[in-house]
């Protein structure tokens, strides 16, 4: 009986260690191991990276600090320029121009 208590802690060692080599919470996988042992060692094994495409996708935005798109020139928060010298940004303040000119 000792012996498969320790057989299944060790297993959830394995799991969090799995765990956290992919990014994702050892102590949730510890607990998981301990329960359902070759089963979420298992889980563990087969399980995908977390993926961080917030990092990489995304960047924060000087004004309001939202996220907002890389390729984005104007932050959809605030609506302010998010690069001051690209040329989409000078087109995009001489039309609001015009139209608050024209209301």
């Amino acid at each position: 009986m000792g012996f498969l208590v320790f057989c299944w802690l060790i297993i959830g060692v394995v799991c969090a260690v799995i765990a956290i080599g992919k990014g994702r919470s050892g102590f949730g996988w510890f607990i998981l191991g301990c329960i359902f042992g070759p089963l979420a060692l298992l889980c563990s094994a087969v399980m995908s990276r977390e993926s961080r495409q917030d990092e990489r996708t995304l960047k924060t935005c000087p004004h309001c600090a939202e996220k907002v798109q890389l390729q984005a020139i104007l932050c959809k928060h605030c609506h302010q320029p998010l690069e001051e010298g690209h040329p989409s940004v000078a087109k995009i303040k001489s039309s609001a121009a015009d139209d608050w000119a024209n209301s």
